[in-house]
């Protein structure tokens, strides 16, 4: 049961160019029940919630005006419909700035402590201390400038879990101007980020491109990016140099020539490369026949490779994990056990087997997030690893991408095929050379209109090392049964066969929403979802279910949810119970 008195206060003092503020006040008390298989039912636990917040902002109308923040709260958060959990978060800190007319500065400081705690896993500590520098400059000479500064000394704390701390550093610089004539235009950015603590790594990027407007149907661009990447001992070093040509013949076809020549160096490793392709996108306008869109894409590179050991590192292989989404690491034979997964910073180490979960797909590795772990639906992660490396050898890349849509006047319903080929027709300097060759077809439609829309979308992925077969169905219902009610529907369906492995994975999940306005100041909300998920070491059913009242009476806000969830992955089962209650009163 969660009980909470709010209070608000707005001001300012002598006058609002001296002193405003901003404050709020909260307090309550959190009670609920969590019962498992293996510990019983537990007692019903009393947390007290609250919250102090008050941001005073000084000189706001003076060039030096600066503002304060104090925050500190206890709550409970939804990262979605099924997840749930609790969090104490701590914040103080202050915002400083100049402003001139040629470069104004901007000074952050911020101390960060958060506790987060969900149904059966023990308490996560996180804490931060930022510093954050921001200048801009705009000139007719020299264009738009910006340069940024940061640093943050972390901590990452679990019990059963290896811990990190240490350090990041960033700094960062962009700049864009035109060039004489008008019709050119050149944008530089420099970055280098450093992380030292329990784990180092560091990145140096430095890139240039210059866009050139022809005439009002041509037009180019020449872009240029060096990296120096570095995770322990493991050093690279890549440059990479590309050049397009766009020319609109009509206005419904466009054409693109693009150049591309890289080259890299890293420990064991040594590789450069050519390639050339063609893009072609058509749209029509087809009158009472709808909209047709058309595109292929025509490529040939050529690449050779050194390899001087058996064994090859990655570092900071970048993947976005989604729920039912397929994810594979870049190269085959990876090791299992030796890889590591984070954020975008490095910072946060996710455990396997609770955020995320691997599996052997032919010859390589899937990645998939787990269901209430740290890592949200849609998160890019960085991934560690190693794996075994191919000869020496050099070979050829061909590869062919069609695409054809086809949407009806109203787009009530669409039609798409999209079809992608690459194979590798000469190979040399190694009697055995992995290299994936494929043909990958999607295909499927669509159907939408203002309260119903359905999608459903099949893929054959036929890989020489990971293939597989994929089909989903998503649907969407929302309707009005009276004129003060609304009722949700959510709902998809997804079957992935993993052809190598002969595994099938299945994930199904289905939410409801049902809000009522009874009186003009009572409401009724009534939410129901259930997630289904089948396979080799993923399987999960969940059931989560919420009966609300809102009530308002003028400044006095009453909310009432009871919310009930049940969890079976793996074959244990946790049930969680909750019940609170939420007042606020403004003034």
């Amino acid at each position: 049961m969660e009980e909470w008195l709010v209070t608000n206060f707005q001001g300012s003092i002598y006058h609002p160019n001296l002193l405003t503020f901003d404050a709020s006040l909260e307090n309550g008390l959190d009670q609920n029940q969590e019962k498992s298989e293996a510990a019983g039912a537990g007692q019903f636990e009393n947390l007290r919630l609250g919250r102090f917040h008050v941001r005073p902002s000084f000189l706001r109308e003076k060039p030096y005006g600066f503002s304060l923040i104090a925050d500190k709260s206890q709550e409970t958060q939804h990262v979605d419909f099924f997840d749930r959990r609790s969090v104490e978060s701590t914040r103080y800190g202050g915002d400083f700035g100049w402003k001139n007319r040629r470069v104004p500065l901007r000074l952050s400081l911020n101390n960060d402590s958060k506790i987060i705690t969900r149904p059966g896993r023990p308490a996560q500590h996180y804490q931060d201390d930022r510093i954050h520098f921001f200048s801009r400059n705009d000139s007719r000479l020299f264009g738009e400038t910006r340069f940024e500064i940061s640093k943050n000394a972390f901590s990452r704390e679990e019990p059963g879990s290896l811990g990190q701390e240490g350090n990041t550093h960033e700094i960062s610089v962009f700049n864009q101007r035109s060039l004489p004539g008008n019709d050119r235009r050149l944008s530089s950015s420099l970055r280098s980020y450093g992380l030292a603590g329990s784990s180092t790594s560091g990145v140096f990027n430095l890139n240039e491109q210059l866009d050139i407007r022809h005439s009002d149907s041509l037009d180019s661009s020449a872009f240029y990016d060096f990296s120096d990447n570095s995770s322990g001992d493991w050093l690279t070093k890549n440059h990479r140099a590309n050049a397009s040509v766009r020319h609109r013949l009509y206005e419904s076809l466009h054409s693109t020539l693009n150049l591309l020549y890289f080259t890299g160096n890293s420990a064991g490793l040594s590789q450069s490369g050519a390639g050339v392709s063609l893009d072609e996108n058509y749209v029509k306008k087809l009158g009472r026949m709808g909209r047709l869109s058309a595109g292929t894409r025509l490529g040939y590179s050529g690449e050779k490779r050194n390899h001087s050991e058996n064994l090859l590192s990655v570092s900071d292989e970048a993947h976005t994990l989604t729920t039912a989404g397929v994810v594979f690491l870049d190269l085959p034979d990876a090791d299992p056990s030796g890889v590591a997964v984070t954020d975008i910073t490095g910072t946060i180490r996710y455990a396997p087997g609770i955020d995320y979960e691997l599996s052997a797909a032919g010859s390589r590795l899937q990645i998939r997030r787990i269901p209430s772990g740290s890592i949200a639906d849609g998160q890019e992660v960085l991934v560690d690893y190693s794996a075994k490396t191919n000869p020496a050898s050099s070979f050829n890349t061909r590869s062919e991408n069609y695409r054809l849509r086809w949407d009806s006047p109203n787009n009530l319903v669409g039609l798409f095929y999209r079809v992608s080929r690459e194979n590798h027709p000469e190979t040399s300097g190694a009697e055995f050379i992995t290299l994936e060759s494929l043909e990958d077809r999607i295909y499927g439609w669509d159907f939408r209109t203002r309260w119903i829309g359905v999608e459903w979308e099949n893929q054959d992925y036929r890989s020489s090392l990971s293939p597989y077969e994929r089909r989903s169905l998503k649907e969407f219902l929302s309707w009005d049964p009276t004129a003060k009610s609304t009722y949700l529907l959510q709902s998809s369906q997804t079957s992935l066969e993993l052809l190598g492995s002969e595994e099938t994975q299945t994930y199904y999940d289905v939410t409801n929403r049902y809000t009522v306005l009874i009186k003009q100041s009572t409401r009724l909300n009534l939410e129901a979802g259930y997630r289904w998920q089948r396979g080799l070491g993923i399987d999960l059913d969940d059931w989560t279910g919420r009966c609300g009242f809102e009530f308002n009476l003028g400044n006095l806000a009453v909310t009432m949810e009871y919310e009930f969830e049940k969890e079976l992955y793996l074959g244990e089962g946790l049930i969680n119970h909750s019940f609170y209650t939420k007042t606020r009163r403004s003034f």
